[in-house]
């Protein structure tokens, strides 16, 4: 088998796995082997909540977190809501205790309970105004705003702020790198960007290269215990169809870069052209699955422990850049962005030696 059947077949393999251990819990009861089945109907919807993370969640022992004391301390307090916003109330507070920012609830018309907002950077390492007053000429917004285009001293600029593919539609995006040659060296600017559609990520990556590259590894509960996980599985980013850019490439991240954003990250670092610029990414992965928790209400349970390919835990640790740059409010209110500073040097540098 070539290695790039064998990349394929193993996308497919972890992409599948996470639906086969789904379709397994179906088929345990929904409640805790040894607890009493409660009558009272929001007694029960703790009881099945607590249950999924219980099963699924995989980060109890990193995280040190011991869900059975969690349990001792919610169960009387459940056992006495009388309706579902109480529930919800309560469900919100035992999920603080995970410091997770994919543990949330979301209500029938939509809006999202969180149950972690971390500290983020008080200070990002980025600033739209300047980009678009001194750095980025010629920009062209798509997607109300989400991602555009346009130079940054004569090198190629795209900034993606969110993975909504509503915003972002790999046509425009593959018809926009198609304007940038290879040989002039491209800024990708994704410090702004806190998440959103995993699989367009990986689309939008899979135009950084033609062969397939070992991104990361998941692995996932395969037991009851805390620390039962499973082998590592490997996810590969493989080739997407249309324009390729193979020139050097300065990927500019930060602590506002979280969730898909940093499995894009993940995904891009491995590819021998990119140069990962600026700070280290807010450390947000899990693959969160959604369930339904009682009269429209849903929640979602974070299912898999994600590393990078060099075995790095995403959550909590983030991903560090290659070539670190520290700002300051000042550097910004000065008119000045040191990051994207930086990468216009690596890359006048880069193609200076290849002359």
């Amino acid at each position: 088998m070539n290695d790039s059947l064998t990349c394929h077949v193993w996308n497919i393999f972890y992409g599948s796995l996470c639906g086969v251990m789904l379709a397994l819990l179906g088929c345990v009861p929904a409640i805790a082997p040894g607890h009493a089945e409660p009558k009272n109907i929001y007694a029960r919807q703790f009881e099945e909540y607590w249950y999924k993370f219980d099963r699924l969640y995989p980060y109890f022992d990193y995280k040190h977190v011991d869900w059975q004391a969690i349990y001792a301390h919610y169960r009387p307090l459940a056992y006495k809501v009388t309706n579902e916003q109480q529930l919800v109330t309560l469900l919100a507070s035992m999920g603080t205790v995970l410091k997770d920012v994919h543990v949330w609830l979301r209500s029938p018309a939509g809006k999202y309970v969180n149950t972690y907002d971390p500290a983020r950077a008080t200070d990002p390492n980025w600033n739209a105004a300047i980009l678009g007053k001194k750095y980025v000429t010629d920009l062209e917004y798509f997607g109300g705003a989400d991602w555009g285009f346009g130079h940054v001293h004569g090198f190629g600029y795209i900034f993606i702020d969110d993975w909504n593919k509503r915003a972002l539609s790999l046509e425009d995006f593959d018809a926009v790198l198609s304007q940038f040659p290879s040989n002039t060296g491209l800024i990708l600017d994704v410090r702004m960007n806190e998440g959103g559609d995993e699989a367009l990520a990986y689309k939008v990556a899979g135009h950084f290269t033609s062969r397939p590259h070992l991104s990361e590894y998941y692995r996932y509960r395969n037991g009851p215990l805390p620390s039962d996980l499973g082998h590592a599985v490997p996810r590969y980013l493989e080739p997407s169809l249309g324009a390729r850019y193979t020139g050097p490439v300065m990927l500019l991240i930060g602590p506002d870069s979280f969730s898909s954003t940093e499995n894009f990250i993940a995904a891009m670092q491995t590819l021998p052209q990119v140069t990962t610029v600026g700070a280290t990414t807010g450390g947000a992965s899990g693959c969160p699955h959604t369930f339904s928790l009682g009269k429209g209400w849903h929640y979602s349970v974070p299912i898999c422990y994600d590393m990078t390919a060099r075995g790095r835990v995403i959550e909590w640790n983030g991903i560090k850049p290659e070539v670190a740059v520290a700002t300051t409010p000042a550097d910004f209110k000065h008119g000045d962005d040191p990051v994207l500073d930086r990468a216009v040097m690596l890359l006048r540098a880069k193609l200076k030696a290849a002359e």
